[in-house]
C-alpha cells in the first residue's frame, strides 16, 4: 500500500499537469520578481533626482540668503543713497565737472556730427579710440 501511494506521488510529479502547474508558478513568481525589481529601480532613480534637486535648491537658498543679508546691510543702503538719491556723507565734498562736448546742447551735438562726417575714416577711428 505504501508503494502504491508512493508510486502515485511519483507518477503525479512526473505528470504533465504538475509540470504545467509548476512552470506557471515559476513564470508567475519570475514576473513578480522582475516587476518588483523594476519598481525598486524606478524608486532609486526618483530618489537620486530628488536629492539632486534638493542640493540645487539648497544652493539657491544660500544665494538668496546672501543677497538678503547684503540688501539688509548698511553698505547697500549707503550705495543706493549715493547712486539713486545723490546723497553724500557729512564732511564729504562733491566735485561737479561739465563736459564741454555736451555743454552746448543740441546745436553743439549736431555740429560735432557734421564735423565727424567730413573726417576721413582713419581720423574717425583715431578719434573713437583716443578721445
Amino acid at each position: 500500500m505504501e508503494r502504491e501511494t508512493r508510486g502515485r506521488w511519483v507518477s503525479f510529479f512526473y505528470s504533465r499537469w504538475f509540470l504545467v502547474t509548476a512552470a506557471g508558478l515559476v513564470i508567475l513568481i519570475g514576473v513578480n520578481y522582475v516587476r518588483t525589481f523594476y519598481r525598486n529601480y524606478q524608486s532609486e532613480q526618483e530618489i537620486k533626482s530628488l536629492q539632486e534637486e534638493a542640493r540645487r535648491l539648497e544652493g539657491k537658498k544660500i544665494q538668496a540668503l546672501d543677497i538678503l543679508r547684503y540688501v539688509q546691510s548698511s553698505e547697500f543702503v549707503e550705495e543706493r543713497a549715493r547712486l539713486e538719491l545723490n546723497l553724500v556723507k557729512p564732511g564729504e565734498k562733491i566735485l561737479i565737472t561739465s563736459n564741454t562736448r555736451f555743454g552746448g546742447g543740441i546745436r553743439q551735438e549736431q555740429s560735432d556730427v557734421i564735423q565727424q562726417n567730413n573726417l576721413s575714416n582713419p581720423s574717425k577711428w583715431f578719434n573713437f579710440f583716443l578721445k
